[in-house]
């Protein structure tokens, strides 16, 4: 369980909410198609590349690499 590190900036890490995104502005609303609607609260580590925070490692590992496309809502 991810307990290190609970905040990326100034908000707190929800499961199945929380995305990392280069290149938008924090708050912005994503869907990803096939998963649903995320907010944009942390900076992604790799350009082209969207995080969703998970707060299980058995999650992360169950969930994979994964391709979707990606809308910006708001």
């Amino acid at each position: 369980r991810s307990t290190l590190f609970p905040y990326t900036t100034l908000f707190r890490s929800r499961d199945w909410h929380t995305c990392a995104l280069n290149g938008i502005p924090f708050g912005t609303i994503v869907y990803i198609d096939g998963l649903g609607y995320f907010v944009n609260e942390d900076i992604c580590g790799t350009p082209g590349r969207l995080d969703i925070f998970l707060g299980d490692v058995g999650d992360c590992v169950q969930f994979g690499i994964q391709y979707h496309e990606v809308f910006i809502v708001y």
